[in-house]
Formats: C-alpha cells, sequence, structure tokens
C-alpha cells in the first residue's frame, strides 16, 4: 500500500483504520508512516493523525520513540488539526517523565 496515496484517497475513519491496520506492529511501516506525518504537506498531516490516534491506542509502543518530536510539534504555526490530534494522543498516553515539562510548557502556551 502507498501509505500516501491511500491517505489522500478519504478523510473517513474506515480509511483511517485501513491504514492503521496495514501498518499493523510492523516498525519498518510505523517509521515511513511517521515520516509522512513530519515532512509532509498539510493535507497529509491532517489524515494522517487520525491515523496516529488510531495507532496510540492500539500499539503505544509504536508511538513512544516518536513522542518527543510530536511534543516539539506543539506550536501555534502548526495547523489546528493536526495540534488537536496531538493533544488528543497525548491524553491518552502517560507520558514519560522526562518528557512532562515539555508536555506542560508546550501545551501551556498553546492555551495562552
Amino acid at each position: 500500500m502507498d501509505v500516501r496515496n491511500q491517505l489522500l484517497v478519504d478523510n473517513s475513519q474506515t480509511n483511517a483504520m485501513l491504514i492503521a491496520n496495514y501498518i499493523g506492529t510492523d516498525k519498518a511501516k510505523f517509521a515511513e508512516f511517521m515520516q509522512l506525518f513530519l515532512q509532509t504537506h498539510y493535507r497529509v498531516t491532517q489524515r494522517a493523525s487520525l491515523v496516529l490516534n488510531i495507532i496510540t491506542k492500539q500499539k503505544f509502543e509504536l508511538v513512544e520513540p516518536y513522542l518527543e518530536q510530536l511534543i516539539l510539534l506543539l506550536e501555534p504555526k502548526t495547523e489546528v488539526g493536526v495540534l488537536l490530534n496531538i493533544v488528543r494522543m497525548l491524553q491518552f498516553v502517560d507520558i514519560p517523565e522526562e518528557l512532562l515539562g515539555l508536555a506542560f510548557e508546550k501545551c501551556y502556551h498553546l492555551v495562552a
């Protein structure tokens, strides 16, 4: 599956589940997915954020190595849809102690 093209097909829960199921527990597929999420156009990132939420709920161990990068995206310049999905994702995880301060600071500045 070409994940980027599949993300552009449809912005639905069904499509997001299809992609999440394709990635499964494969670390290599997830790494490619995260590269798309972190380095591509807003539309792709926005749609990928729904997939990220699904994977976070099902297989957080895949997401955990990228947690700091995701927290660092919590900036006012980041698109609102992406911000909302990252914050939504964070509510379902135990943020490691070493990242709690950074997460608090980023979220505080978003609210302020």
